[in-house]
């Protein structure tokens, strides 16, 4: 029993020690700002834990894991530059490497400048670095980061641009004008015969001679209809109306024709 105590003991020791030695001195928030419609920043500010320091994006060979940014996705944007630190960094000797380095040991905001291409952006990637102490350093650390945004391009600011500027105007084709030639014969001044006491309108012979072709033919279409079906059945009546009120067949035949 007391052999598992005392093991149950170390390994909460060994675990506890563990954990003490898994360190992070550095704290990141990550940001990113439209300065005007197509350009804008991307900010990756570091909290430095009291008595560690975080190392310069720029160190010589042989010291230690310098500051980066690691991009692995940069879509609808274009980076400007390289990063720029908020503050100058400290320049002193480092007795963990034996050689002059450059460090923050408050805090630092370091500011990647980038254009728009596109309505829409987004920015992966992780931010590398090494932060140490007079006693101790951490291991190298990476911090992810996901940003997205939105931004006016320059295409889509013209064509508002010239959408609100430019009028509209509705225009309507005046119609065309219609020219009207008299008819000679519909609008010729009717004469009348000067030596016609009577006043009447002189007429040609040609006139009189299609009344009487109208009236012909006229009359024989009368003539005609008497023959049609319909009218067969009323013959008979017709005969015998003549025939009651006459009193004789010469009489008879006299109303008939009249």
């Amino acid at each position: 029993m007391k052999r598992l105590t005392i093991l149950a003991i170390a390994m909460l020791a060994m675990a506890f020690c563990v954990s003490a030695q898994i360190v992070n001195p550095v704290k990141w928030k990550s940001a990113v700002k439209m300065t005007d419609d197509t350009h804008g920043v991307v900010t990756f500010t570091a909290s430095i834990d009291k008595g560690w320091h975080l190392y310069n994006t720029k160190l010589p060979d042989g010291g230690p894991v310098a500051t980066s940014v690691e991009w692995t996705q940069k879509n609808g944007v274009t980076l400007d530059g390289g990063l720029t630190p908020s503050t100058k960094p400290r320049e002193a000797h480092d007795a963990t490497f034996d050689m002059t380095l450059s460090w923050w040991e408050i805090g630092v905001t370091l500011t990647q400048k980038f254009t728009a291409t596109g309505s829409k952006f987004n920015l992966k990637g992780n931010i590398r670095y090494m932060a140490c102490n007079d006693v101790t350093c951490s291991s190298p650390t990476t911090e992810p980061f996901n940003l997205s945004g939105t931004a006016k391009t320059g295409d889509a600011t013209a064509s508002t641009a010239d959408s609100a500027t430019t009028p509209v105007t509705d225009t309507v084709a005046a119609p065309a004008p219609v020219s009207i030639s008299p008819d000679t014969d519909t609008w010729a001044p009717v004469t009348f015969d000067q030596g016609n006491s009577t006043g009447d309108i002189t007429t040609n012979g040609s006139a009189a001679t299609s009344l009487w072709v109208v009236f012909g033919t006229c009359f024989l279409g009368g003539l005609l209809a008497l023959l049609t079906p319909c009218v067969w059945p009323i013959i008979p009546m017709t005969v015998s109306f003549f025939l009651k009120r006459s009193g004789s067949r010469r009489k008879s035949i006299a109303n008939a024709v009249t």
